[in-house]
């Protein structure tokens, strides 16, 4: 930080560099030139590591292995970022956080490019987004420990350019598809197959919030759903509707002893959601739909509620998604219904 002084005795300005670490250093130098007073800033700052060694900056010291320790600890983290968090800290833990440079993500994320990852029994590449996310969730801790902890001066992640990611995938059943598959759902000796499915076309719910649903947060009086475990962290409600309530209210109906923490869709363990997947896939058989994901029934229902007329705001609403590039991505259903909003504005002006 540089400071603008005005000197008491001759009414010129100073410029005073100042270098500051909470808890740990404060140190300042002033300058009659702006020029000499940021050039000693940057020159302190370029170098962190040999700074601490002159003024005892033990903070600096700190490993990545210390920092993702810290940073799990002092922060809720999702699974699955923590999971990328300890990927980093075999790969660079015993570096400390204020040596890392940009060429080490690079050299990292380059292996993550070249290996394979295994799901299941099956092994793949990683996608671009995925590779860009590993590099996403580490900034967020040199950020922490930029900002916050004061140990370093710059986040080295923020060098790294993205990796070019591609247009997000929108396929989405017809209408005569989507009666095909559930009327195959509705045959599948998975109970819960048919109103997962159901669920999924009505809300555009993604299967996490679906299988995580609790019967505190289906309100059948009020006809909507509050989902609590959202992929982007907020509580989101949605309208409960014709078909959906249905049969929400006939699976209540049919359990009336259900206490409200207890998930809607109970699998074998209590208090772990069902697993449908093997189901899902006997039924995507059974229809015929291929290249179909579960996934695709979230796009399936945005795309049909486009089709109704609804803008793109609501409909970012309904879904949850926090920026509108993710919702731009169903605009291509507009395009039908273009002529007709600019003709009806033709109209009203001409007239």
């Amino acid at each position: 930080m540089i400071e603008t002084l005005k000197s008491k005795k001759t009414g010129l300005p100073r410029y005073r560099a100042r270098i500051r670490v909470k808890n740990v250093i404060d140190q300042s130098k002033t300058f009659k030139y702006y020029d000499d007073a940021s050039a000693w800033y940057h020159k302190m700052m370029a170098d962190i590591e040999n700074f601490s060694k002159c003024n005892g900056y033990g903070a600096s010291r700190a490993t990545l292995a210390e920092c993702v320790d810290k940073y799990l600890a002092e922060n809720y983290i999702k699974p699955s970022e923590a999971y990328v968090l300890k990927w980093w800290k075999q790969r660079l833990g015993n570096k400390r956080l204020s040596a890392i440079t940009p060429n080490d993500l690079l050299t990292h994320r380059l292996e993550l490019l070249q290996t394979e990852y295994k799901i299941g029994h099956v092994f793949k590449m990683r996608q671009p987004a995925t590779i860009n996310k590993y590099i996403i969730i580490l900034s967020g801790l040199m950020t922490t420990a930029c900002k916050e902890w004061q140990i370093i001066s710059s986040n080295p992640c923020q060098q790294i350019k993205k990796l070019k990611e591609p247009k997000g995938r929108t396929r989405y059943l017809s209408h005569d598809e989507i009666q095909i598959l559930l009327k195959a759902c509705a045959e599948s000796k998975m109970t819960y197959l048919y109103p997962i499915v159901v669920l999924a076309l009505s809300t555009g719910a993604r299967r996490s919030e679906i299988v995580n649903l609790k019967w505190r947060n289906v309100l059948l009086d009020e006809h909507r759903l509050v989902f609590e475990q959202t992929k982007n962290g907020d509580t989101r409600s949605v309208p409960l509707c014709d078909k959906a309530l249905e049969i929400l209210t006939q699976l209540k109906n049919e359990h009336p002893h259900t206490q409200d923490f207890e998930l809607v869709f109970q699998g074998k363990i209590k208090g772990q959601p069902v697993d449908f997947k093997k189901a899902w896939h006997t039924a995507l058989s059974a229809a015929g739909i291929q290249n179909f994901r579960f996934h695709d029934l979230r796009h399936t229902a945005a795309t049909h509620l486009l089709r109704t007329g609804i803008g793109l705001i609501p409909l970012s609403e309904i879904l949850g998604h926090h920026t509108m590039d993710m919702v731009k991505r169903y605009a291509h259903v507009m395009t039908d219904y273009k002529e007709t909003y600019v003709a009806q504005m033709n109209q009203s002006i001409f007239q």
